[in-house]
């Protein structure tokens, strides 16, 4: 059985390496559960404390600059090259424009939905790349700190932790943002492989009528389409990896 310590740098070596994502020191903090606990007084909870507003932190930085400034900013090259193709008729379009007036104000799922059906998809599939390590990142850290936790109340039954820790880590947008995180991946997902199949079928429309929670505004399934997703993740992975290995045909 692969101790959590060993899980982390699996994730940093994996699907993490060649990114700058943050992942708690899940062993250094734990030794410092076995130290003499008189000579340092509160360094475990200090410890904790500062990983998790690191986790939290970096969290927030890379959804919001890696996931959602560069999906509006990619709206909005769309939406220019729209304005352009208007002004002079023989700009043609690389792919679909975009109507910025319906960028505006748009919800997540619908952002989401005007992305892929803008952009190639090959940029499509680097979003989902992105998104997918932001997550894995964000569980592995916070199933370490609450492991950390656990180990320690076993250790100090008389000095637990529990009260003081839990909440802060299960308040914070690092706990809380993977929710939103997973029905994005999963949407991202479907509206990618119901684009595949529209181009396959030479262009013909085909509704958005699957999981996608973010347009429904629906969480109901979340909880399954979360289990769903950690299992999916690996193989969708391996999928992508050898379809942009393909030769593109000119």
């Amino acid at each position: 059985m692969v101790k959590y310590g060993g899980h982390v740098e699996a994730v940093r070596e994996g699907d993490n390496r060649g990114t700058d994502l943050y992942l708690v020191p899940y062993n250094d903090i734990k030794s410092l559960i076995f130290q003499d606990a008189a000579k340092e007084p509160g360094a475990f909870s200090n410890a904790w404390t500062q990983a998790l507003q690191a986790a939290q932190q970096d969290f927030t930085q890379t959804l919001q600059q890696n996931v959602w400034q560069f999906l509006f900013q990619k709206l909005a090259e769309q939406a220019n090259q729209a304005t352009t193709t208007m002004e002079d008729p023989t700009e043609s379009p690389t792919s679909r424009v975009v109507d910025w007036t319906t960028v505006r104000g748009a919800h997540p799922g619908n952002a989401l939905q005007m992305f892929v059906e803008s952009v190639h998809p090959s940029i499509a599939q680097e979003l989902l790349v992105r998104m997918t390590q932001i997550h894995r990142a964000a569980g592995t850290n916070t199933e370490g700190l609450r492991k950390l936790v656990k180990k320690y109340d076993k250790r100090f039954t008389d000095a637990p932790q529990s009260m003081a820790l839990l909440p802060l880590l299960y308040t914070s947008s690092v706990y809380s943002g993977q929710a939103m995180l997973q029905d994005g991946i999963a949407l991202l997902r479907e509206l990618l492989e119901q684009e595949q199949e529209s181009s396959m079928m030479d262009g013909s429309a085909v509704a958005y009528g699957g999981f996608s929670p973010l347009l429904r505004n629906d969480s109901e399934a979340r909880h399954q389409q979360a289990t769903e997703i950690r299992f999916e993740e690996l193989n969708w992975l391996k999928r992508l990896v050898q379809s942009l290995q393909k030769p593109i045909d000119h």
